[in-house]
């Protein structure tokens, strides 16, 4: 039972950094647009292209990310058929992974490398700044 509910909170966790790399980009592009200060934050950015960086090198190297192998052992150790899992875990699962018959790794990974170009660009473009605290 302990190892289910990990392994649908580690599927949260995981749909988490998802949506801050999706939502996180929109963000970024929304902020450039209408000149919106936090965007430059320091530790967002930074957090924002690492991740998106370690997604398409992971793609480009064909390994599967370290969350997934890790979910995958805690559904296994809990019984489960891999990624059968809670109602939870297969909300998380579903919304997460792509079926192989209707996109293939090669084609994924080009769009990992094409997202992560268009962060580092906006990196290029709004680089991150640290805010001096006004007196």
């Amino acid at each position: 039972m302990i190892y289910a509910l990990l392994a649908d909170l580690l599927a949260t966790f995981h749909l988490g950094i998802v949506l801050f790399v999706l939502l996180g980009q929109a963000a970024i592009l929304g902020g450039i647009l209408r000149g919106w200060l936090w965007i430059e934050g320091v530790w967002f950015r930074w957090t924002h292209v690492g991740l998106m960086i370690f997604i398409a090198a992971q793609g480009a190297l064909g390994q599967i990310c370290p969350l997934t192998l890790w979910e995958y052992d805690l559904r296994v150790a809990a019984g489960e058929q891999g990624h059968s899992g809670t109602f939870v875990g297969r909300l998380m699962h579903d919304f997460l992974f792509i079926e192989p018959e209707t996109v293939s790794q090669v084609e994924l990974t080009r769009y990992y490398v094409a997202f992560a170009s268009l962060v580092v660009l906006c990196l290029w473009v709004v680089p991150p700044r640290r805010r001096r605290r006004q007196a």
